[in-house]
């Protein structure tokens, strides 16, 4: 069930950037941090943390200013959002069971069951889109090789390796890193910083601020241990 929680997130964020940009898809994300403040206590039966609820607020005014003044990608800010939730949802239910087997097999039946569920499910989109045609040369599959075992593969199993000794909450903000490097990426191979306006900074920078609260929370409950 989680691996196909799982490729369904990677569905809907791939349709955030293609009616979006990389950037904002990217920015999306950070909202998974207050879904996670949510949805933590309700599934793991924990109290609700107050001040991780703030600072998934504040990620989420983030969130709404970029919304707000880029309206023209509101289809790929939807998805995006979407997109959060779902990561919100199967961080939480990975972090009840990882702790029992090893974080490279939880990912390899997690990945490997995303691709079967797929897989099934693309008879049906060729139905509904009988003229997509899947053309790929032999650069594409270099990518797609590179992209599955660097940034999936590999990255999911440290994903989860972290969650052993991290909440979900901590794990997901972190994630909000991702749209600073990203952003910074796409930038430079994509100019998307031309397509950008200033609700869009704004937006980023809340966030970046987001998780510099949390990063200061847990530095001062440290402090007092």
């Amino acid at each position: 069930m989680i691996g196909s929680i799982i490729a369904v997130h990677w569905v809907v964020f791939y349709g955030s950037i293609k009616f979006a940009n990389a950037s904002i898809a990217l920015t999306c994300l950070a909202t998974a941090g207050i879904f996670t403040s949510l949805i933590e206590p309700l599934m793991l039966k924990s109290k609700f943390n107050y001040k991780e609820m703030l600072i998934g607020l504040v990620a989420l005014i983030g969130m709404y200013s970029i919304y707000h003044f880029e309206i023209k990608y509101a289809l790929g800010i939807t998805l995006g959002i979407l997109a959060a939730l779902l990561s919100s949802i199967f961080t939480v239910m990975n972090k009840k069971i990882v702790s029992g087997y090893s974080a490279q097999l939880v990912a390899f039946y997690e990945i490997g069951f995303g691709f079967l569920f797929l897989t099934a499910l693309l008879p049906f989109y060729l139905f509904f889109q009988p003229d997509i045609r899947f053309e790929m040369n032999s650069m594409d599959f270099l990518w797609l090789f590179v992209l599955s075992l660097f940034c999936t593969v590999l990255g999911q199993s440290l994903a989860l390796s972290a969650l052993k000794k991290l909440t979900p909450f901590t794990t997901v903000l972190l994630v909000n890193l991702e749209p600073v490097y990203g952003i910074i990426l796409a930038m430079i191979f994509y100019h998307e910083n031309k397509e950008l306006g200033v609700g869009f900074y704004i937006g980023i920078s809340l966030i970046a601020l987001s998780v510099l609260l949390h990063t200061w929370m847990m530095r001062k409950e440290r402090a007092v241990k």
